[in-house]
């Protein structure tokens, strides 16, 4: 079995939690963190309870500088690994340690399984996901980039991961500086027909990667008959020498440029016959992606495998079951609480309830104590005792096209300056994540507070040379698109990993649209956005509306 680890815990899980809770303790009592709230006297769970109160990140950030800054056993003992980048639910940059014991624990947990069935299936693994990591420089443990990148480092620094598995090994799978790395992932596909597995961290990426084949799959296609990449791409010389050893042959190349003629509806099973599994992160908040992926594999099924449930700050479990939004807790990973939403009180695993929504509270094998995840969980079952879940949504997140996790504060700061920047006031707004085309969009809907004011056209009162607005007599649509352009500088400068993810191309322009108060209060009615609640709401979700 792949995770015998969880046969060996469905009928002790209960105990293994509170000993890895009480254990990680005791190892860190004498740490900055652990001697001031009393850790050497922590004997049950009920002390922990009482001495160590739940934290966030906000309650962390001085010990978390002072850990970058090259401080020891300020959280954990033990050795830093590196150092997890991630926005979190604010827009201000998190650091979260990765301590080696915690890399130790989380062991080959998300590789494992993949691996195992290619092996089983007799071909190569194809990984999509872009990972930053110079494998020819030995590995620092002031290293900073992205969890991922991290982990996977880990793994193969140390041999708990075969690249020899993967389709162009290491140097076409670990990039020593951001690139167009999907150019180099498509010429990857083309010159390996032989793939078993398609594996990305997120199924977004998915999306990304064929629109990108339909759209460039001619340059790549001609670059490869010459035999090297082209030098107006941007990608770092390893890659692009790597890329040229491809071999690939003239037959290869012609039937590839016939299949992608014909159109791109069943893609996959038509240019790699012999896929038997695709991998990636899915939720109900990635269903869309889901369906919309199913048109490049066809009308036979390929098993989806949902990859992992983790963060920055823990590999907490693994997907139940094949072509389910399912996952079950794994044990050892970190000790778990839960915080119920209903009575915002904290329970043990054994006393969860099915059906139940919490909050996941972690303590980490890094320094993490009673750590509010912010993720909201749905418990559907027990394996034994490992409590099964569904993840539902992150409290406090508004928009997350593809891991920039734009929460609601910041997205109320860029409204508030693009209306002060375009001199419109608006009275309510709300925004959703508009799917419907690649790359993803923020799509908004604003009522102004000023005269008559209707979908595409300038509130009134806007065009009046005298108000200095800017406007100057643009069309309708030149004004929204204005705005749209004004709104989207606001949020790059207010989210760092918005503007990031804009300037690869994750993320599309956004696009907005005015509409008079009485509209605007229809229109939230038909959305069933009208609940009642003192502020008014400014996300539309599907998921959430079904979960809140």
């Amino acid at each position: 079995m792949v995770y015998p680890e969880l046969e060996k815990a469905k009928h002790s899980f209960f105990r293994m939690n509170q000993e890895t809770i009480l254990d990680i303790v005791r190892r860190n009592s004498d740490t900055e963190y652990g001697r001031k709230y009393h850790f050497s006297e922590v004997q049950t769970l009920a002390d922990y309870d009482r001495l160590v109160p739940v934290c966030k990140y906000s309650d962390l950030q001085e010990y978390m500088d002072r850990i970058m800054s090259g401080e020891k056993d300020i959280l954990f003992t033990g050795n830093l690994y590196a150092f997890a980048e991630t926005s979190g639910s604010t827009q201000k940059r998190k650091h979260i340690p990765e301590s080696e014991e915690a890399m130790k624990q989380y062991g080959n947990i998300v590789d494992r399984f993949p691996a195992a069935f290619a092996r089983d299936h007799q071909g190569k693994r194809f990984f999509l996901s872009f990972l930053q990591s110079d494998l020819s420089l030995p590995h620092q443990e002031t290293d900073s980039s992205v969890f991922s990148s991290i982990y996977y480092r880990y793994l193969a620094d140390h041999g708990l991961m075969d690249l020899t598995t993967w389709v162009g090994e290491g140097p076409l799978n670990f990039f020593p500086e951001p690139c167009d790395y999907l150019y180099a992932k498509l010429w990857l596909a083309f010159a390996s027909e032989d793939i078993i597995t398609m594996e990305t961290i997120f199924l977004y990426d998915y999306l990304l990667f064929f629109h990108y084949m339909e759209s460039h799959f001619r340059e790549v296609l001609k670059d490869m008959e010459q035999g090297r990449p082209s030098e107006q791409v941007d990608l770092p010389e390893s890659v692009r020498e790597a890329l040229s050893r491809l071999p690939v042959s003239k037959a290869r190349l012609d039937h590839i440029r016939e299949v992608c003629a014909d159109g791109f509806k069943g893609i996959v099973p038509r240019l790699w016959p012999n896929v038997q599994m695709i991998g990636g992160i899915v939720s109900n908040a990635f269903k869309v992606e889901e369906l919309s992926f199913q048109r490049y594999i066809g009308k036979d099924p390929i098993p989806l495998w949902a990859y992992i449930y983790a963060a920055s700050e823990c590999l907490s479990a693994v997907p139940y079951n094949f072509d389910s939004y399912d996952y079950i807790f794994y044990p050892n990973m970190g000790g778990y609480e839960f915080r119920s939403v209903s009575d915002q009180k904290i329970y043990p695993p054994e006393e969860l309830r099915i059906g139940e929504m919490y909050e996941l509270i972690l303590t980490s094998h890094a320094g993490l104590y009673r750590y509010s995840m912010g993720d909201i969980l749905r418990i559907v079952g027990f394996y034994g005792q490992l409590p099964i879940f569904r993840f539902l949504f992150r409290k406090n997140l508004v928009l997350n096209i593809a891991g920039e996790k734009l929460d609601i504060e910041t997205l109320d700061r860029a409204v508030r300056h693009w209306s002060e920047e375009q001199g419109v006031r608006i009275w309510q707004y709300f925004f959703y994540e508009d799917r419907s085309v690649v790359p993803s969009r923020y799509s908004g809907i604003l009522a102004p507070d000023t005269g008559q004011s209707v979908p595409g056209t300038p509130p009134a009162g806007i065009n009046d040379p005298s108000t200095g607005y800017g406007y100057h007599g643009m069309r309708g649509d030149e004004m929204l698109r204005y705005d749209a352009a004004a709104l989207d500088r606001c949020l790059q400068r207010l989210s760092e990993d918005y503007r990031e993810l804009r300037q690869l191309g994750s993320i599309d322009m956004p696009v907005i649209r005015y509409m008079e108060k009485d509209a605007f209060l229809r229109y939230k009615e038909e959305l069933s956005l009208s609940t009642g609640q003192a502020k008014p709401q400014h996300i539309w979700r599907t998921e959430t509306n079904e979960n809140k």
